[in-house]
């Protein structure tokens, strides 16, 4: 990781948590284990359903198009950084 990504990233933690990136992995990576576990354990949604979320997370086909955000004039958008600030949802 950077070293600004992680200082942006460590500012918000209450501690020196450590902040550790594993490649686990590519998405054919993922789709394999999902469909073996589902063959292994079709009864145990939780074995495989949470590997769903992560690939339509990761995959990039969910991500939105045009946004027209002139049709809502009193949202303000904002990052990550800004919401936890105004909103202390780290504190």
């Amino acid at each position: 990781m950077p070293e600004a990504a992680e200082y942006s990233v460590r500012e918000h933690l209450r501690d020196d948590r450590p902040i550790t990136i594993r490649n686990m992995g590519t998405l054919e990576d993922m789709n394999t284990e999902i469909n073996q576990r589902m063959q292994t354990q079709p009864k145990n949604m939780f074995a495989w359903l949470p590997l769903m979320y992560w690939r339509a997370m990761l995959n990039g086909k969910g991500k939105l198009g045009s946004l027209m955000n002139e049709r809502y004039p009193t949202v303000n958008p904002t990052n990550v950084s800004t919401y936890l600030k105004q909103n202390a949802a780290i504190s």
